[in-house]
């Protein structure tokens, strides 16, 4: 069985823009996130990573998990992630957990690359 596409990656200014395809990030999947979104930033200095969680409906504690470690590990690096394209869910359960603190929220991906010039 063919497993499903967590996300697609692509480079825009210096940005990578991490796509979610994703519609629930459950915790079976959490490891493969981690690893995933880890090998987007290795070995890049003072990376910028966009995430664009329109689509995403749910997110597991274990998945929350793996976005904070993509932050930790940019963070280390000298880099910033912020996302764009919240689904409500998604951006109620980033106030709830202080992540917007952390990892500013744009409201489309147009606003969100821009706040990296």
């Amino acid at each position: 069985m063919e497993q499903e596409r967590l996300f697609s990656v692509r480079t825009e200014g210096g940005v990578k823009v991490v796509a979610f395809e994703a519609k629930s990030l459950g915790i079976e999947i959490a490891p493969r996130l981690s690893a995933g979104l880890a090998a987007v930033v290795k070995g890049i200095r003072e990376p910028k990573v966009l995430l664009l969680l329109e689509g995403v409906a749910y997110l597991s504690s274990p998945s929350i998990g793996a976005i904070i470690n993509l932050n930790n590990l940019v963070k280390k690096a000298g880099g910033v992630v912020n996302a764009a394209s919240l689904s409500p869910y998604v951006q109620e359960t980033f106030r709830v957990l202080k992540l917007d603190q952390e990892i500013y929220i744009y409201p489309d991906e147009e606003t969100g690359l821009a706040s990296f010039r």
